[in-house]
């Protein structure tokens, strides 16, 4: 599908890390199952640029040029790099690597990552994307190092040969800026870094990407049958999941030459992947139920449209 501008449409708070935790004020009972039901049916952009940071494991380290006749122009280069605790990424440099001579000089870089595709037909510029903007420093604490070499080679195997090298050395970048983008044409904004510190990444974010290669592959009629019912829309030329979280799921809706975005929150918040794609596969019965006239309930599940195709304007 070609790539698509896309405005953001919401006016519907989104939920934060605070607001996302049980609580009264989050959600309601189920009458019958008694197992809560939330309220809130998007993560906020805060948790998404956690999430994001958190699964991708690489980026673009950009860093103010040394060299002679292109002196502080912007240099960008692939680098791997883990979390800490707090969100802040720690990446193993290479002392010849003209990225390290560039810090040197400058610590002020910024790290840009973006969600991998889930497959090849899924458009790059309508994934998220995070940059990160601060000072980057080596880290020079001996048991936070241990902790760290032990921690980047479970993430990137190939480092245990080089952890220890005196050619290498760990650095931490500590953000004073960080920018979401939701995808081309889609809501993007500074985020808090207080709160991104404090925020944790959503619990499907390893297992999204499968999920997605297989829903929208194998689930094209399925997925027909729920924008139809719970979107009013019975004529999407082309329906795809563009994420599935704790909450709900993402809907790129192409109708003729528009193309919108969608979300349909899950009737009750998952822990899991698993529950997940139950919570799924439990929006698709009951489309197909509601398709034909099986229905028990006249409650659907919670919807909104939070991107919209400018052209239509």
């Amino acid at each position: 599908m070609p790539s698509t501008t896309l405005e953001s449409t919401s006016t519907e708070p989104e939920s934060s890390a605070s607001a996302t935790s049980e609580g009264p004020s989050d959600e309601i009972v189920d009458k019958y199952t008694a197992v809560p039901i939330t309220t809130i049916i998007r993560p906020s952009i805060t948790d998404k640029a956690r999430t994001i940071t958190h699964v991708c494991t690489s980026g673009t380290l950009c860093t103010s040029s040394m060299m002679e006749g292109v002196e502080g122009f912007p240099f960008g280069s692939y680098v791997d790099y883990i979390l800490d605790e707090k969100g802040w990424p720690v990446l193993l440099l290479s002392e010849q690597s003209l990225h390290t001579t560039n810090i040197k000089q400058n610590k002020q870089v910024s790290l840009f990552c973006q969600l991998p595709r889930s497959q090849s037909a899924q458009t790059l510029a309508a994934l998220s994307r995070v940059s990160t903007i601060g000072v980057i420093e080596p880290i020079t604490d001996k048991e936070e190092l241990n902790a760290l070499k032990l921690a980047f080679t479970l993430v990137h195997p190939y480092s245990e040969q080089i952890v220890d090298s005196p050619k290498f050395t760990f650095f931490k970048l500590k953000p004073l800026k960080i920018y979401f983008s939701g995808g081309f044409g889609v809501m993007a904004t500074w985020v808090d870094v207080s709160e991104y510190e404090l925020a944790r990444p959503d619990v499907l974010a390893q297992e999204v990407p499968l999920m997605l290669s297989r829903v929208n592959v194998e689930k094209t009629g399925e997925l027909s049958l729920l924008v139809k019912h719970f979107l009013n829309i019975s004529d999407a030329d082309s329906v795809r999941i563009q994420a599935i979280d704790r909450l709900g799921v993402d809907l790129r809706v192409q109708v003729g030459e528009y193309t919108d975005e969608y979300r349909i929150g899950f009737r009750h918040q998952v822990s899991s992947a698993e529950d997940a794609k139950s919570e799924v596969m439990k929006l698709f019965q009951e489309s197909w139920e509601r398709e034909n006239g099986f229905f028990f309930t006249d409650t659907a599940p919670p919807v909104t449209k939070y991107a919209e195709d400018i052209l239509r304007r």
